[in-house]
């Protein structure tokens, strides 16, 4: 994972998002733990999100991921974001339970801002669960 990290973000994200529920919590494990050895900051918006709605997809996501993405999203400039990536940030950390009040005022805001002009379609949980 380390490698594949070092080569391309995007692919190691869509692994996460594309495997769902086929991918053991292991090698979720090892994902939330490459990510935050390299910090939240290394990612672009987009990965960022993609990543999280991953790790939100599993049973047991790691409290610290969550805690350490909350605070470098909350040092973003959250303007750059699409409705969608707005809408899997909001997702990942309501199904992982973690509360992020100030985060989630931010995407809200976001979220209504009327230059914002993608429709807000997240994308499920592999299994359809909206959780």
């Amino acid at each position: 994972v380390a490698k594949a990290f070092g080569s391309n973000h995007k692919e190691v994200a869509w692994v996460c998002m594309s495997g769902g529920h086929n991918i053991t919590q292991s090698f979720f494990s090892v994902v939330a733990d490459e990510v935050r050895r390299r910090g939240w900051s290394e990612f672009k918006n987009r990965e960022a999100a993609t990543l999280l709605w991953a790790l939100g997809t599993t049973n047991e996501p790691c409290a610290g991921t969550f805690e350490e993405a909350r605070r470098d999203l909350e040092g973003r400039d959250l303007s750059r974001l699409n409705q969608v990536d707005i809408a899997n940030i909001a997702w990942a950390f309501a199904s992982a339970r973690h509360a992020a009040p100030d985060l989630f005022s931010r995407l809200a805001q976001e979220a209504l801002r009327p230059e914002n002009p993608e429709p807000a379609t997240a994308a499920l949980p592999p299994d359809g669960d909206s959780a």
